[in-house]
């Protein structure tokens, strides 16, 4: 545990550095963003909401550039998507909240949801559900490998 706490504090100006990056990047206009729903109308804003999401659903995770690699996504998306910049940062925010859920080993079992149960299996076999917050990327590549599946095996 005294390791994890010290390879967490290591990374945490890593982890710091993108989010304040891509703030630097919407306050100098360089990103899609925009500050009002109303520049792009309610339709478009949900639409551009689900587009964001699909994107980050995409991110990368397997080694120790893991966090890295999960919040680039919240960035890229946001030189390719329309973006509310509440709503990013809400998302953002959303993000820590739900990294800390897939990381607590309570598997709420709510299919399509990515939850510990799933996560866990990423973390011990580094070759399954990559998904970020639904099993649907994994289930298109064939990378998903279902918790209760993964039980049923070691009973046998």
């Amino acid at each position: 545990m005294c390791m994890q706490m010290y390879v967490s504090m290591k990374a945490m100006p890593w982890y710091c550095a993108l989010p304040t990056i891509s703030e630097y990047m919407i306050e100098n206009g360089w990103t899609r963003c925009f500050l009002r729903i109303s520049d792009v109308g309610w339709v478009s804003y949900a639409w551009n909401v689900a587009l964001y999401l699909a994107f980050v659903e995409f991110g990368m995770a397997l080694n120790p550039l893991d966090g890295i690699l999960q919040a680039l996504p919240h960035v890229v998306v946001l030189f390719v998507v329309p973006t509310h910049f509440a709503t990013h940062i809400g998302l953002v925010f959303l993000e820590a909240i739900w990294t800390t859920n897939i990381h607590d080993c309570i598997h709420g079992k709510r299919w399509p949801i990515m939850g510990a149960g799933y996560h866990t299996i990423h973390h011990t076999t580094c070759r399954h559900n990559y998904g970020h917050y639904t099993v649907w990327i994994d289930q298109m590549f064939g990378t998903l490998c279902n918790p209760e599946k993964e039980d049923d095996g070691k009973k046998s």
